[in-house]
């Protein structure tokens, strides 16, 4: 018989909550198990870790800490996967939030060029639709989605993610590569854990295996993001 574990959201920020983590690394300990066949319910944060609110503006844009994006919910360790398994979830429902943004930081994002300076939309979500008073006459159907889902990768998979990168970057490519500034588990990595590649390894993540996490960021366009609660299925092999 199938389960529900539901992965419960705690503390204003990611390092104040047990079950967030934002760096890729193959010893992250997890905080739930399931089997497959089991439903899970994610009770995520959104993607810049709650330091935006409907009375945003540009310079709070201008002033995020960059290191704390991408707060993750899990792992979940699932029972009888095994290195080289292929994961399949599916995502029963995602509850938005009520609140969420359109943010650019310069040099980041697919208008990086055309809008150079710091810029943000808030808007009022529901099941529906989004809307803001910045934009009146504007609805954007709602078309809700996890920014990132995907298992832990290995070690060997770190460690190419980063050549791979590093050679990026040498080259004048456009590339984040680790920072422990900001890493949520601070105790993991003041332990002597060893700093994960971040985004880095998430081309390479899908080929890793024991431990699924559910990723914060979800919503539509581009940087467009709020925080949800998400219930997946885990998992069919």
């Amino acid at each position: 018989m199938s389960r529900t574990i539901e992965i419960k959201r705690s503390g204003a920020t990611a390092k104040d909550d047990p079950n967030c983590f934002n760096r890729l690394h193959w010893a992250l300990p997890p905080v739930a198990k399931a089997s497959p066949g089991d439903y899970i319910v994610y009770e995520t944060r959104d993607a810049l870790d709650n330091q935006f609110g409907s009375a945003a503006t540009a310079a709070d844009v201008a002033g995020a800490d960059l290191a704390r994006v991408h707060p993750m919910t899990g792992p979940v360790f699932i029972e009888g996967a095994k290195r080289g398994d292929a994961l399949a979830v599916t995502v029963i429902d995602i509850a938005p939030n009520d609140y969420g943004y359109t943010a650019i930081a310069p040099g980041f994002g697919f208008l990086r060029d055309v809008i150079t300076g710091p810029f943000i939309v808030n808007w009022k979500l529901d099941r529906l639709a989004a809307v803001s008073d910045q934009l009146p006459n504007i609805r954007i159907p709602m078309c809700a989605f996890p920014g990132s889902i995907g298992v832990l990768p290995g070690k060997p998979e770190v460690a190419e993610a980063l050549d791979r990168e590093g050679a990026l970057a040498a080259a004048g490519g456009f590339v984040l590569m680790p920072e422990p500034k900001g890493a949520v588990p601070a105790a993991f990595i003041r332990r002597g854990g060893p700093l994960g590649c971040g985004r880095a390894a998430h081309g390479s993540a899908a080929r890793e295996w024991r431990q699924h996490g559910c990723e914060s960021n979800a919503g539509g366009y581009d940087d467009y993001v709020s925080g949800t609660g998400r219930r997946c299925r885990a998992v069919d092999r």
